[in-house]
């Protein structure tokens, strides 16, 4: 069998551990108060850690090339080692990418988070979402079906616009007969746009198109 290469880093709470195994989809991980073990594939190490850990408070997840491991301390202080004895492991290497520089005057964009460190993301839904099933949580979208929520509009139902036209009497782009529309509840006074005839569809001059019908 073959040793992972770990990589290590701390705070004061937790040690972060990277397991770099490449293509790993379904490792073995056990973690005692003083041992992790790993396996997977030809890799597999058991290793008695330098101080104690919490289980319960700790976690691992799957990324990238490797395993991530997140293991809470039991006493919140710094730990000299990994291991628990001085013996000399050349596939344990202190990850220096995830110490910060105090030195550095503005922050790396891919700044190391311990918070995101060993731990999958949530992708059980998306915030405010909740009301799209029927567009019922959108507000002011509540009348949409068929139209029954706008005020004035309580005639419209499901009516086939080609007959509505056909009953104002609209034709050939001219402005239809409005005044067939007056008689409908809450219909404001439409009086005043009645003459304002546009051009003919076909007529000379036009830039526009003919619009095809919508069979």
């Amino acid at each position: 069998m073959m040793k992972p290469t770990i990589r290590w880093a701390q705070d004061d709470d937790y040690l972060f551990l990277t397991i770099e195994v490449a293509n790993c989809t379904n490792p073995t991980i056990n973690v005692t108060e003083t041992v992790l073990s790993f396996k997977h594939g030809e890799y597999e190490c058991e290793l008695t850690l330098g101080d104690e850990v919490v289980p319960s408070e700790s976690s691992w997840d799957v990324r990238g090339l490797g395993v991530e491991v997140k293991l809470a301390k039991k006493e919140p202080e710094h730990w000299d080692r990994l291991a628990g004895d001085d013996l000399r492991r050349n596939w344990i290497k202190v990850d220096w990418d995830k110490y910060e520089d105090s030195d550095a005057s503005e922050p790396e964009q891919n700044q190391f988070d311990p918070s995101q460190f060993g731990q999958g993301q949530n992708f059980g839904g998306m915030p405010g979402m909740e009301g799209m099933g029927g567009m019922g949580g959108m507000p002011g979208m509540e009348g949409m079906g068929g139209m029954g929520g706008m005020p004035g509009m309580e005639g419209m139902g499901d009516m086939d616009l080609q007959s509505l036209m056909a009953q104002m009497g609209g034709k050939d782009g001219q402005m239809p007969d409005l005044s067939a529309l007056q008689g409908m509840e809450g219909m404001p006074d439409l009086s005043a746009l009645q003459g304002m005839g546009g051009a003919p569809a076909d007529e000379e001059g036009s830039d526009d198109e003919p619009i095809p019908g919508m069979d």
